[in-house]
């Protein structure tokens, strides 16, 4: 059981071999299903959607039970008011449905947040732990089904909702803040930036990097929609119009 509890597991290392092998896989895989997208539109994927939605439901919530078990769990830290937790049951949500605001949605918060995270994990335990396959499982699912979205499911990024999206975002944010000022907690780094290297180092010192990221944000949205127009553009069709 030494890949359950948490005084057990190997420091997770940035950069390590097991690291790399993860962001290896997500973009290989990625590229796979990227060019097998005409194979994958002429099959009926919805089993395979709904298994796939309830597996990540099952683990996310082997983690709380972890959590709960390691006592770890709490009030301040636990709560799915992440940006990652927030687009992952955008992603359960969409996949289960099909709901396609959902696909939307986690087209643009799912793939800026959750690529973030795979490059720059906020990890403690590294590979063969547990908290280490959730990680990456749960993060690269998330970006895999957001590309899935566009590709196969034909959700068509437009400026317009990419705005939305961004909008939405900051609704969210602001409903955050209000509950991190209540549990003393720090979801979506809206408090404090987290004591592992990450993006946020460079975007300034609080509060001003939360501007800084709120713009960059809205950067990454515009910027996912404008690469969608030129791969359209460029007749390469990543999705049906």
């Amino acid at each position: 059981m030494e890949w359950f509890w948490a005084d057990k597991g190997n420091p997770f290392s940035f950069g390590s071999l097991s690291h790399l092998i993860m962001i290896f896989l997500l973009f290989t895989i990625a590229a796979i299903m990227i060019f097998s997208r005409n194979s994958l539109r002429n099959n009926n994927n919805r089993k395979i959607e709904i298994f796939l939605g309830i597996t990540l439901l099952t683990v996310e919530w082997g983690y709380y039970w972890w959590l709960l078990q390691t006592g770890y769990w709490s009030v301040s830290t636990s709560l799915p008011l992440e940006l990652c937790s927030i687009t992952l049951y955008t992603c359960i949500l969409f996949l289960l449905t099909g709901w396609k605001p959902a696909g939307t949605f986690l087209y643009y918060a799912g793939i800026a947040g959750a690529l973030q995270a795979v490059l720059t994990p906020v990890l403690f335990i590294g590979f063969p732990h547990f908290r280490f396959f959730h990680f990456f499982y749960i993060h690269m699912a998330i970006i895999l089904v957001a590309i899935y979205a566009v590709v196969v499911k034909d959700i068509v990024p437009t400026f317009r909702n990419a705005v939305i999206s961004f909008s939405t975002l900051l609704v969210l944010a602001c409903i955050i803040i209000f509950i991190n000022r209540s549990t003393g907690g720090n979801y979506m780094f809206l408090q404090r930036k987290p004591s592992t290297a990450s993006l946020l180092d460079v975007l300034g010192p609080y509060p001003y990097y939360v501007f800084s990221l709120s713009a960059l944000a809205l950067g990454i949205f515009l910027g996912l929609a404008g690469l969608y127009k030129l791969l359209q553009k460029g007749n390469v069709h990543v999705g049906e119009n």
